[in-house]
């Protein structure tokens, strides 16, 4: 029986109830909810390789439900601010709730969309947006994506029509992202997809376009390097994005469930060089 037949609402067969748990390590749901924040291990990984200072001024421009968010305002010992940027007023809520729960004063949630966060809109309050260029010393980029890495997961109704839409909307976050960090400032960008058009073709656009510039993750390095494809493109003719060098390879991480016990993830460092955009794709 295959996934969707087996979840069909006429679904007929024998059913497994689990009875006991696999690992011996005792759940943590609700242990020291002010204290605690459960996370798969790959988003954990961004706060940590943002760095940031008690001194700083970070965004997250996709922070719903707010663990990236939360994880780095803790990270700057409740210092600094981090501006956490969502769309709806649910999300941004969410985001405040966490932090409440949490005990972080640092951060700033507010509604808005973050291809928006340099230009004022009917959603934007006067002291959320727009944002002076170059007002972030680091920057998480976390978009919406296909989402192709999240786990359990029984069955995907994603078209492929869905699945080549993200990366537009995700180059328009790149363009805004770009502009709004500082001249030696840091980005990190991360999905939970496998999808290589989300993930190593975004990163291929980002070096192509910005004055940016991968960063090793040293010690850092946890999940595997970057997908390699030819340029050739597909045995039906279909053209494929450039991708990324050998060496550019190393500098990222690709988290994939097949290799590890993990989520579907990937993630960028960037440090931003120059102020120069060498495209306007």
């Amino acid at each position: 029986m295959d996934r969707i037949a087996m979840i069909a609402k006429d679904a007929s067969g024998i059913a497994v109830k689990m009875t006991e748990p696999i690992h011996p390590a005792p759940a943590l749901n609700g242990v020291l909810p002010d204290m605690l924040l459960l996370q798969n291990l790959p988003s954990m990984l961004v706060a940590h390789l943002l760095s940031p200072l008690p001194s700083d001024r970070v965004l997250d421009m996709c922070a719903s439900p707010g663990g990236k968010t939360t994880h780095a305002a803790a990270l700057m010992h409740n210092q600094g601010i981090v501006v956490a940027v969502d769309r709806t007023a649910d999300k941004v809520k969410a985001i405040e709730d966490l932090a409440s729960r949490l005990g972080l004063t640092n951060i700033q949630a507010i509604r808005c969309d973050s291809t928006t966060l340099l230009t004022p809109t009917a959603t934007s309050t006067p002291s959320a947006a727009p944002f002076e260029p170059e007002s972030f010393d680091r920057i998480m980029l976390d978009p919406p994506c296909s989402g192709l890495g999240q786990r359990p997961r029984l069955k995907d109704l994603i078209t492929l029509k869905n699945l080549i839409g993200f990366s537009p909307y995700q180059r328009k976050l790149f363009h805004v992202a770009f502009r709004l960090l500082k001249v030696g400032g840091t980005l990190v960008y991360s999905t939970c997809t496998l999808n290589p058009l989300e993930n190593e073709a975004i990163v291929r656009f980002a070096l192509d376009t910005f004055g940016l510039q991968l960063v090793d993750p040293g010690a850092l390095r946890l999940g595997g390097p970057g997908l390699r494809w030819s340029e050739d493109g597909m045995p039906d003719g279909t053209r494929l994005p450039k991708g990324l060098t050998d060496q550019e390879r190393l500098l990222v991480q690709r988290f994939d469930p097949a290799q590890s016990d993990t989520i579907g993830f990937f993630v960028a460092k960037f440090i931003k060089i120059s102020a120069d955009v060498r495209s306007a794709q």
